[in-house]
């Protein structure tokens, strides 16, 4: 059976269990370059899904083509802009869910602790749903010093950002906090309890870096503080509610870099939704436009639509059998491992999952290794968020079984590859995720890619969570996550 089928001129999977899912981005196309198909998959099955948009993308005003010869000469008009994409990601989602771009949509004001903010309600799937708080948040927003834009925000440089407001809305003008906008989130968040948010990648690698001087990243910085504030307000979430949920983070322009991990009728059903948010199947005689002609017909061409690649990947090792024959299943939620672990061997029943005291913060993943001696191993990432770089750490943990079967012993922290670094804060945000094996001398051995691109490795040297740096491994300096340890046995 194909993975995708026809129906209304679009491709439709079958449906998967229920579950809400809220994605938080900054710009109006972020969810169709960057988390597609997984978005479309999760809406066209029915999943209940919101998305926020937190910046009015007004760019510079001038809805052409980005190849337009006149672009120049084409009259700034912010609000029309702002207005011209939502337009355009109307339609798409409305593609995506119904198979007509032209579903009627209703848009009304909601207010959340106290700020007003769009709404559009997808009239045929009242399932599905589009928030935009139009933060102001490019080329109108950046004008003096410091910027006044969303990372500035949250970096806590200014003390508010105020929302544009596009033609044809009713919100009033408003002017928004740090605070404010992650009250709006949480409010958000408590009212669409999801299973699943999707967001940006919220450490992405850089491009260039001269120490001392400057950094410059792969990806956009609204994509960045986005990510932040939605991490940060799912974890205020999840510990005010008591509530878990699957984070799942997507890697933004630095994908064009990255393997293409998509088959060739997967990047086209994903074409489709941009060109249809790019308008090429609109009027574009009207006053405000029905899409993004910046985008237009040219997603084909950016190269970063190719792949779709989470920050955080994991691997297969989730699923482990235990000394007894039991399987075990692991995941993290909530920031903190749970185990759900067979009830007997081969019974196919599973008892309620056991979450596993210490260390919160973690990346979605985490990596399972099993020795000879049946232990198992887990490995993972402390990801603490705070709006200053000095506090940004990533910290590599592991968590032993001391006896086979016995319960997990504490988690040891083992620090980053750039710990000795003098300008660590930097680096150690480009770690990968780390994986491991138990070496043939019944060590562990842990392996992750590091700020250059390469891969350092540290190795058990005596009890659980003692270990040694190795020498960096020359493999090359363009080393991509999702590693894979072999043991050689003689």
């Amino acid at each position: 059976m194909s993975l995708f089928q026809r129906k209304r001129g679009v491709r439709f999977t079958a449906a998967w269990p229920s579950g809400s899912h809220v994605q938080i981005v900054a710009h109006c196309d972020d969810d169709l370059y960057f988390m597609n198909p997984a978005l479309f998959h999760a809406v066209r099955a029915g999943a209940p899904s919101t998305s926020v948009y937190l910046t009015a993308g007004e760019a510079d005003g001038r809805n052409a083509p980005s190849d337009a010869p006149d672009r120049g000469n084409h009259p700034v008009d912010h609000a029309g802009y702002a207005a011209a994409r939502r337009n355009g990601i109307r339609s798409a989602y409305a593609q995506m869910v119904t198979g007509n771009r032209d579903s009627r949509w209703t848009t009304r004001p909601a207010t959340y602790v106290g700020v007003t903010v769009d709404v559009s309600v997808l009239d045929e799937a009242p399932h599905v749903r589009l928030v935009f708080v139009s933060l102001m948040g490019q080329e109108a927003a950046r004008r003096g010093d410091p910027s006044r834009a969303i990372d500035a925000l949250w970096r806590g440089d200014i003390p508010d950002l105020t929302m544009l407001v596009p033609t044809g809305s009713t919100v009033p003008r408003q002017e928004l906090s740090r605070d404010d906008l992650i009250d709006v989130l949480l409010a958000i968040l408590a009212e669409t309890r999801p299973t699943v948010v999707r967001v940006m990648d919220p450490d992405p690698d850089h491009t260039t870096y001269e120490r001392g001087v400057r950094i410059n990243y792969s990806d956009h910085s609204g994509h960045t503080a986005a990510a932040h504030f939605a991490m940060y307000a799912v974890r205020r979430f999840e510990r005010d509610q008591s509530r878990n949920v699957l984070v799942e983070s997507y890697r933004g322009y630095y994908n064009r870099h990255w393997p293409r991990n998509l088959t060739a009728a997967a990047f086209q059903t994903k074409l489709e939704f941009l060109d249809t948010y790019g308008g090429t199947h609109g009027d574009r005689t009207g006053e405000i436009g029905c899409g993004d002609y910046m985008v237009g017909d040219k997603a084909s061409t950016t190269g970063y639509g190719q792949s779709t690649t989470q920050r955080y990947p994991g691997t297969t090792s989730w699923l482990r059998r235990l000394a007894d024959g039991r399987l075990a299943a692991f995941a993290v939620l909530g920031g903190h491992v749970h185990v759900w672990q067979e009830t007997a061997p081969g019974s196919g029943t599973w008892a309620a999952p056991v979450l596993l005291p210490g260390h919160g913060d973690l990346t979605p993943h985490i990596d399972v290794t099993a020795g000879s001696d049946g232990r198992l191993h887990l490995v993972g990432v402390r990801q603490p968020l705070t709006p200053s770089p000095l506090g940004q750490h990533r910290i590599i943990v592991v968590a032993t079984q001391p006896a086979p079967g016995a319960p997990f012993g504490g988690w040891t922290e083992l620090g980053n590859p750039a710990d000795d670094a003098a300008d660590r804060t930097l680096r150690m945000r480009e770690m990968g995720m780390p994986v491991a094996a138990v070496r043939p001398d019944g060590m562990l051995q842990i392996f992750v890619r590091n700020f250059g691109r390469g891969v350092s490795s540290r190795v058990q040297n005596g009890p659980p969570g003692k270990t040694t740096d190795q020498p960096e491994l020359t493999v090359g300096r363009k080393e991509f996550d999702q590693l894979e340890p072999v043991v050689l046995r003689q």
